[in-house]
């Protein structure tokens, strides 16, 4: 909705123009039932009724609680009071949150890969086992057939549920 916003802005409209203007470009990328498209053209019903748009920043800011639309909203209130240059703060300031929402995305994806890579090596010593002992079960024999390899096993067995408990641990921090 920013970058529509800032395109509008750089066409030459007016930020009470480019609002509508934005509103029309999310409905076809949307639907006209989408949550963004039914909160612009609730923005669009207020700017009917003389308010303005740093207003309805503000209040779609507190409506999502997102806290990266209060930074915008914030920003667009101070640039339409001061008369800066409103084009390129708000291009900027949208490209901006831009970046900070693909590197976020980058970091879930990382972190799904890591989450897989950890149940992928949850099973592999179970799997190797069950290797061994079909293709060749008198191989095993030599581990678990006598005291010493019993207990050298068990303790690898320990060790295995504590990696199991630590990586669960550690794949299981919110992102």
């Amino acid at each position: 909705m920013l970058v529509s916003f800032a395109g509008a802005l750089k066409a030459g409209y007016s930020a009470a123009r480019a609002l509508p203007e934005a509103a029309a470009q999310m409905e076809v990328l949307y639907g006209h039932e989408a949550m963004i498209c039914r909160e612009l053209q609730r923005m669009l019903q207020h700017m009917e009724m003389n308010r303005r748009p740093e207003d309805l920043f503000a209040d779609l800011a507190d409506a999502s609680r997102i806290p990266d639309a209060a930074v915008f909203a914030d920003v667009f209130a101070i640039i339409s009071r001061s008369g800066g240059d409103m084009i390129s703060v708000v291009s900027r300031t949208a490209e901006m949150i831009m970046e900070k929402m693909r590197t976020a995305e980058e970091i879930r994806a990382a972190y799904r890969a890591r989450q897989y890579e950890q149940r992928l090596m949850y099973v592999m010593p179970l799997a190797i086992m069950l290797y061994m002992k079909a293709v060749s079960p008198g191989f095993m024999d030599a581990v678990y057939g006598n005291v010493p390899g019993t207990v050298i096993m068990t303790a690898a067995l320990g060790l295995y549920l504590l990696a199991l408990l630590l990586g669960r641990r550690i794949t299981g921090i919110e992102v």
